[in-house]
Formats: C-alpha cells, sequence, structure tokens
C-alpha cells in the first residue's frame, strides 16, 4: 500500500478547475495551500522541481483541485480506500462555494 501520493505542477495545474480559485495556481507552493485547506496532509514542497508530496488520497486531491464529484478515481489495492464527495463535502461546510453548470 503507497504511503504518499506525490503531485507535479503540471499535473496540479491540468487538475486545477475550481470555480472558486484564480484560473492558474502560482507555483506548487499554492496547490499545497491549498490541499491543506481541503483536509489533505502535504509532506513535502519541493519549490526547485515543483513536485508535492502528500497523503496517499489521489481521490482527495482530484475533488480538492478540481471541485468536481469523483468516484473511481486511481483506486485499488495500491491506495488506502476513500470516500467519493468527502472533500467536497468539507469545504461546503468550510463555506466554499462552487459554483458548475450543473449546480449555478
Amino acid at each position: 500500500m503507497k504511503k504518499e501520493f506525490v503531485l507535479g505542477f503540471q499535473y496540479a495545474c491540468h487538475l486545477w478547475r475550481r470555480t472558486d480559485l484564480e484560473t492558474r495556481p502560482l507555483d506548487i507552493v499554492r496547490v499545497a495551500q491549498v490541499l491543506t485547506d481541503a483536509g489533505i496532509e502535504v509532506f513535502e514542497v519541493n519549490v526547485e522541481s515543483s513536485y508535492l508530496s502528500c497523503a496517499p488520497r489521489p481521490l482527495a486531491v482530484r475533488e480538492a483541485l478540481t471541485g468536481e464529484y469523483t468516484a473511481g478515481y486511481i483506486s485499488g489495492e495500491e491506495y488506502p480506500p476513500e470516500i467519493p464527495g468527502a472533500v467536497l463535502k468539507l469545504l461546503a461546510e468550510k463555506g466554499v462555494v462552487m459554483h458548475s453548470e450543473k449546480n449555478p
């Protein structure tokens, strides 16, 4: 079972679709801040190489950056089980409002 999830800046930019955030993250430090705010433990931020390592929660990372409900994303025995929608619920409880075409 994996003990961390490594996320590079380019992939984070690809996932960065939350409507309540700026159009693009400034750097990997900003990505780490958003993940931390979403309840995801960040272990390391490497500014020089533009990547971070965090808790092995790829589904949560995707929801935190996209603002979209995610089920079955990078699942399997490699990562601990996750609850789809948990990050979105946490963000809503913190008062974060995200709009989409389905939910304006």
